[in-house]
């Protein structure tokens, strides 16, 4: 996309870093789901399957983090957009409608890999809303950008 705030190798990092996201949850669900024939790897895999939600917010929180700086350095290529005559409306809507379809597109994936292994596809939905929520934020944040 020509007017595309975020690159394509920014791109890629997104979309990869959301389906690691989605691929921990997918491997922890799998995890407990599957019955286990050894006593001792059992014990050793509920201690981490017991904290799966802490697990995934902490990794969650780091992707949210590295999409936090990737738009902390576009402040400045926002500003002049703005400018040469951008209107801040649209940049900010084609930056949102790109992040949900990056969101979007790595959560099918998942939900592909999730449904092939005949695992709860909810838990990835949750996971994806609070991505969403976190896109829409950021969306907003990249059309108040005019107050500069």
């Amino acid at each position: 996309m020509k007017k595309s705030l975020l690159r394509i190798d920014e791109k890629l990092i997104l979309f990869f870093s959301y389906l690691l996201c989605f691929a921990l949850n997918i491997f922890l669900d799998y995890l407990k789901s599957k019955p286990m024939d050894s006593l001792l790897l059992e014990i050793f895999l509920s201690q981490f399957l017991d904290y799966k939600v802490y697990i995934v917010g902490v990794f969650t929180i780091i992707v949210l983090l590295f999409h936090l700086k990737v738009l902390d350095k576009k402040e400045k290529e926002i500003y002049c957009r703005f400018l040469v005559g951008d209107y801040l409306k649209a940049l900010g809507l084609r930056y949102g409608v790109e992040s949900f379809f990056i969101l979007l597109i790595s959560l099918f994936l998942a939900e592909l890999v999730a449904g092939f292994l005949s695992l709860s596809l909810i838990t990835n939905i949750y996971l994806a809303l609070f991505l969403l929520i976190y896109t829409l934020v950021s969306w907003w944040k990249v059309r108040n950008y005019e107050n500069f």
